[in-house]
């Protein structure tokens, strides 16, 4: 098992809405924003920009770093970096996956993402900490956020 992951996210957001994609991962269907993993010899923002189209089939321009955030398991630490995008319009009859594991690409608004929280276990905490940043608002230039989980002393 690997024991340093990097990763990328991007908020996307469009007139008070945000664009989710229902994702399997590991056998568990879950929402998150798009985010993936960086391949050899790619910057993150060129990253950014490539998970997004593939995900949702959107082309972005510009991606802002938002958040960095650090998560620890019992045998791995992920750093994951978080853009956002703010579009002037969106067409929802355009999005697509062309990533096999997505299953759907929808907009949400904030309320709908909180309901998504509170009625859905994430088991996935990264997902998780990724929703919660987008309903708080990330006011700040750039975050950094610790979410630290052992899983060998977990309940």
């Amino acid at each position: 098992m690997e024991k340093y992951k990097i990763s990328i996210a991007c908020i996307i957001e469009c007139s008070e809405k945000f664009l989710m994609v229902k994702e399997e991962q590991n056998g568990k269907i879950s929402w998150d924003i798009p985010a993936g993993g960086i391949e050899l010899h790619e910057t993150l923002d060129e990253a950014v920009l490539r998970e997004v189209n593939e995900e949702t089939s959107i082309s972005v321009t510009n991606p802002e770093l938002k958040a960095i955030l650090l998560f620890q398991e019992s045998q791995r630490t992920t750093t994951n970096f978080v853009y956002y995008v703010k579009l002037m319009s969106m067409d929802s009859t355009e999005l697509h996956a062309l990533d096999s594991d997505i299953i759907q690409v929808k907009w949400f608004t904030k309320s709908e993402i909180l309901a998504m929280i509170n009625s859905h276990k994430y088991e996935h905490e990264m997902a998780k900490k990724r929703l919660l940043f987008i309903l708080e608002g990330f006011s700040e230039p750039l975050s950094v956020i610790n979410i630290y989980k052992d899983l060998n002393n977990a309940a």
